[in-house]
């Protein structure tokens, strides 16, 4: 195969992929426009009912504010812990491997496994579910992981001798941190906080698990699935959707304003 059939072979590839991964999210964007009770084709004519209906769902607001608050929390108390263990890392101590490994561990534990022990582990602690309380606790575990190796990432390519430079010039060393340090590793503590975010907003398994008696989205969408099927969902899956690429072209403003 010559190199401009393998370019064409490629590209061609390429589209295939993303058409296949982009057709659902497209198909679902449309039909939220659909005026049809039915969820799926046919079309029956332009309408924006659905999102009228929507803006007059209060189980499904309360439930949209609930999650954002839960993933605002979730970001912040992930990146700040994150940050830290990711700084302690930068030294060697006594144990780090085993300390790594289990900080890492659940990246190969089942969502399904962490989400039964967490429910026993609460139970047997007398501790009653909630959604600022066992279900924080679970979401945090859960983004951890993800923040930790995204800053440690970060910090693995800081160059130190720009904090031995800063120090050298007599800096303190919570100047240098503030002035050198942190400048320096920002794009990637705005990034893992924007991931963590995402993760805990979309985390469904866990929180089916310790949620207790409120909702997040994610839970009244799957309990709404298994009582009636209304175009609702296409228009609340076509806001988040629409969410998701404000938050991807707001990280990319900032790390184009950071470099």
């Amino acid at each position: 195969m010559t190199d401009a059939r393998a370019r064409w072979f490629l590209r061609g590839y390429g589209t295939a992929v993303y058409i296949f991964l982009y057709t659902p999210i497209v198909m679902l964007i449309v039909l939220s426009f659909n005026d049809t009770n039915s969820i799926t084709l046919p079309w029956g004519g332009f309408t924006l009912r659905w999102y009228r209906a929507l803006a007059e769902n209060q189980s499904l607001f309360v439930s949209l504010k609930n999650s954002l608050t839960l993933g605002l929390i979730t970001a912040l108390l992930s990146t700040v812990i994150g940050a830290l263990a990711a700084f302690a890392f930068r030294s060697r101590f006594r144990g780090q491997v085993a300390a790594m490994r289990v900080l890492l561990l659940p990246f190969v534990i089942p969502g399904l496994t962490i989400g039964v022990a967490l429910l026993l582990l609460f139970h047997a602690l007398g501790v009653r579910p909630g959604l600022l309380t066992t279900t924080l606790v679970a979401h945090v575990g859960f983004t951890l992981p993800y923040v930790f190796v995204l800053i440690s990432t970060r910090l693995h390519r800081f160059d130190e001798s720009l904090e031995e430079a800063a120090m050298d010039l007599g800096a303190d060393e919570i100047t240098t941190f503030w002035q050198v340090t942190f400048p320096l590793i920002r794009p990637g503590i705005v990034g893992s906080a924007l991931f963590a975010f995402t993760l805990s907003f979309d985390e469904f398994i866990r929180t089916l698990f310790t949620i207790g008696n409120d909702n997040t989205l994610p839970i009244q969408i799957w309990s709404t699935l298994g009582s009636m099927v209304s175009p609702e969902l296409n228009a609340i899956a076509t806001l988040i959707v629409a969410a998701s690429f404000a938050l991807v072209i707001v990280g990319e403003l900032l790390r184009r304003r950071e470099r």
